[in-house]
């Protein structure tokens, strides 16, 4: 239930580059370090995990698909960690033989099938940058029952963020982070952000302090002019256009395309539950959401395939995603985000969520033009739910007896005109 609204539950994140004393990360070694390694990320591993999270049915957050899509996906985060002289805890914890260097990927369990997938690599700090995704996928006609493959919305984001994770941790053991850095992927997006609700309320909870998190939604579909957009809404402004500003600042220093602002107009993904909770939330997707292509999207429907994808353009994602990791990582936080001694920010945020529903409704006016079989299906479902159901046989004798009363007052009629 949201609380009352306080100045400290403002999210009122500083970013390097708009820190008064300059970009506190601006140096060679930072720059020849994130240029290293964006430049090992890979299309053809981004579409094979793609297409290993699309060739579930579902990723549908009460079905058992959905589950195995999250199970899948933890493994996968903890694939490239073999090596023997690595150890393993029973919760999904990867560990060194320094205690400060280890790597956590564990699941986050709700009240339904599917779990949310949480990878830590902990810093000297725990002021928590977070880079994030949502694992499940949906088809809005009939959720339980119909193909919903989520190329675009959102495996392409989880693929992304799987590659930023690896080249940020491997090889083992990762460099010493100043932050606390965390990779969440989210159950029930499409169901109303209810994984990502539950974890940030536990770490609100907690009194976590979180820097920021920036979350990753339907980036591999570009507009013609190719470019990172940005909807940083519902903060104050100043940590708007902080965020805008740092989002541009790290695609000119290592993209080849620009970022540019662009806005829901409602909470349309999973950082808007970072904002209810009092943390900065933004979101980056593949194009601009007042544009071009706006109203034609396949999400939520079979349609939502990897042949609609742009691999070159995702690619461009997990580099942000690296850049924003490692930039963020290294960084002095603590007077950048208001937290105290050792991460923790010793205060509770429910603000709400800004906005609700309306967002829902355009999705599916959107499904329904870029799938009408789908959605004649769904009608022509109803439909046989109808007839099996026979529900006008319930009101039969009802009609009789009208019909009878009707026919016996106008003979009567009848009767008196012809006398």
């Amino acid at each position: 239930m949201p609380g009352t609204a306080t100045a400290s539950c403002q999210p009122m994140a500083v970013f390097p580059n708009t820190i008064a004393n300059g970009d506190i990360n601006e140096n060679s070694n930072t720059t020849v370090r994130i240029r290293a390694l964006t430049a090992r990320v890979s299309t053809t591993t981004l579409r094979d995990d793609v297409t290993a999270l699309a060739a579930f049915r579902t990723r549908y957050y009460k079905s058992p698909q959905g589950r195995e899509a999250a199970v899948w996906l933890q493994r996968r985060l903890l694939a490239g960690f073999a090596d023997p002289r690595l150890y393993r805890d029973r919760g999904g914890g990867v560990g060194g033989r320094r205690g400060s260097d280890k790597v956590t990927v564990k699941l986050f369990e709700h009240g339904w099938q599917q779990p949310s997938v949480i990878a830590r690599v902990q810093g000297r700090t725990n002021v928590t940058v977070i880079l994030a995704a949502h694992i499940d996928s949906v088809n809005f006609y009939l959720p339980s029952l119909l193909h919903a493959p989520g190329a675009n919305d959102d495996a392409a984001a989880i693929a992304a963020l799987i590659s930023a994770f690896t080249l940020l941790t491997q090889p083992f053991p990762p460099p010493s982070l100043e932050n606390t850095l965390e990779f969440h992927f989210y159950a029930a997006e499409e169901a109303g952000f209810r994984g990502s609700a539950a974890v940030l309320g536990a770490y609100n909870a907690a009194r976590r302090t979180v820097h920021s998190l920036l979350q990753f939604d339907a980036i591999g579909i570009p507009d013609a002019t190719p470019a990172i957009a940005v909807a940083a809404e519902y903060l104050p402004q100043a940590t708007t256009d902080g965020y805008e500003a740092y989002i541009g600042h790290l695609a000119s220093k290592y993209l080849d395309v620009p970022a540019v602002a662009t806005a829901c107009g409602y909470a349309c993904s999973d950082h808007a539950s970072a904002v209810r909770f009092g943390y900065a939330g933004a979101l980056v997707t593949g194009r601009r959401l007042d544009g071009e292509g706006a109203d034609a999207d396949a999400s939520h429907t079979a349609g939502d395939k990897i042949a609609m994808l742009d691999f070159e353009h995702i690619a461009r994602f997990a580099k942000l995603a690296v850049a924003y990791g490692y930039d963020l990582g290294h960084a002095n936080l603590l007077r950048a985000s208001g937290a105290g001694d050792g991460g923790v920010r010793g205060y509770m945020c429910d603000e709400g969520y800004p906005d609700g529903w309306m967002g829902g409704v355009r999705r599916f006016a959107a499904a329904r033009a870029t799938d009408p079989l789908g959605f004649a299906l769904w009608i022509a479902v109803l439909v046989v739910m109808i007839a099996v159901a026979r529900p006008w046989e319930e009101f039969t004798p009802v009609v009789r007896v009208l019909i009878g009363r009707t026919r016996r007052r106008v003979m009567g009629l009848i009767r008196r005109v012809n006398r």
